[in-house]
């Protein structure tokens, strides 16, 4: 666990329920991850955990542009037609590909902290869950702010929000981190269920707990919150019986349904045990 971040344990499943509606009530608008698990580095994309260090940055930007292709190549003939939009650029195309469980740069957020909630307890029983959050207003001014140090992120006096130079083999010891979420033109119905959004790294291997704490500068602006393993199996009772906060709600097609099947089956199997 990130020792700068302040962490707050939740030591029944009452006070996770009450810190939910908090989180939830805020007057500032926070954004949450839920994770099942602790990570030697807490924070880092599944392409970082998949790649090996040693590789140079431009072995990875080569790596990472063939799994774009590859998966450009595939979803265009299984995709709607408004879902390919998506692909035009890099950074949507990676979205897409996170959301489907490609290894990418990006972590998955959302506005909901019952959806966070709901990832922190779905699975790995045996270990604590986490609810990471931070500040999205705080983000948003100090995210502007940093484009002072990186002009070619700025063109025609707006901000590219394609992200480009983060995809190019020389742009290297230009660190900088973003927080994006699919424009609402797009439509895509899996990632606006979960309230969804990203944070990318310019660079490989970053620590987004780190990049999040200081970029906010201060630490009342991101917290995470440890949920008790012993309270995992009912919370998620709670959260698909009485909120509908499930894999069936997340993922409104074949494999969710898939999904939401095994879930439920699982937990039946676990508590009949």
């Amino acid at each position: 666990m990130n020792s700068d971040w302040i962490e707050e344990k939740l030591n029944s499943i009452d006070e996770v329920l009450s810190k939910l509606i908090e989180l939830r009530t805020k007057k500032k608008k926070w954004v949450f991850r839920g994770v099942s698990r602790e990570h030697k580095k807490p924070l880092i994309s599944s392409i970082d955990r998949l790649l090996l260090e040693n590789l140079d940055r431009k072995e990875k930007i080569r790596l990472e542009r063939q799994s774009i292709e590859l998966f450009r190549s595939t979803y265009k003939q299984l995709a709607i037609e408004e879902d390919n939009e998506l692909l035009r650029e890099d950074i949507t195309t990676l979205m897409l590909m996170q959301h489907y469980g490609a290894p990418t740069r990006l972590l998955d957020w959302s506005f909901s902290p019952y959806i966070a909630a709901y990832f922190a307890v779905c699975e790995n029983d045996k270990y604590d869950g986490f609810i990471w959050g931070f500040e999205y207003d705080r983000y948003e001014q100090k995210g502007s702010e940093q484009w002072e140090k990186f002009p070619e992120m700025i063109e025609g006096g707006k901000f590219v929000h394609t992200l480009r130079p983060a995809f190019e083999e020389d742009y290297r010891d230009k660190e900088w981190f973003v927080c994006q979420f699919i424009n609402k033109d797009y439509g895509f119905n899996r990632i606006r269920s979960q309230e969804g959004l990203f944070t990318f790294a310019s660079q490989f291997n970053i620590d987004h707990s780190l990049a999040i704490m200081n970029l906010l500068n201060e630490s009342e602006f991101h917290k995470v919150y440890r949920i008790r393993k012993e309270d995992k199996f009912k919370l998620r009772q709670i959260l698909r019986n009485n909120l509908n906060i499930w894999h069936g709600m997340f993922y409104p097609d074949v494999i969710g349904s898939a999904e939401a099947v095994k879930e439920v089956m699982t937990d039946c199997a676990q508590k009949n045990h």
